[in-house]
């Protein structure tokens, strides 16, 4: 057994402009969240990859879908009993 433990990601219900989200694969509603950098050309070719703007990933907890979306447009909330 490791000596490290990894930890669930946190559980997320997401509303995009006040209005709650679902998984357009499957209709879940709880996500964990990740930062997806987005890569450029330009800046990789310099090894500025730090450089790089990013956006907000929510992976669907139920099928794993991944979604994206800019940054400020999404707002992560505690997810309700019934999810």
């Amino acid at each position: 057994m490791p000596d490290y433990v990894i930890s669930p990601p946190r559980r997320h219900e997401v509303r995009i402009g006040g209005h709650g989200f679902g998984c357009l694969i499957c209709g879940g509603s709880v996500f964990a969240k990740r930062e997806i950098k987005l890569n450029t050309t330009g800046l990789t070719l310099f090894d500025l990859d730090c450089a790089n703007r990013s956006s907000i990933g929510v992976s669907c907890c139920r099928c794993g879908y991944m979604h994206e979306f800019l940054p400020g447009l999404v707002e992560f909330v505690e997810p309700s009993d019934k999810a």
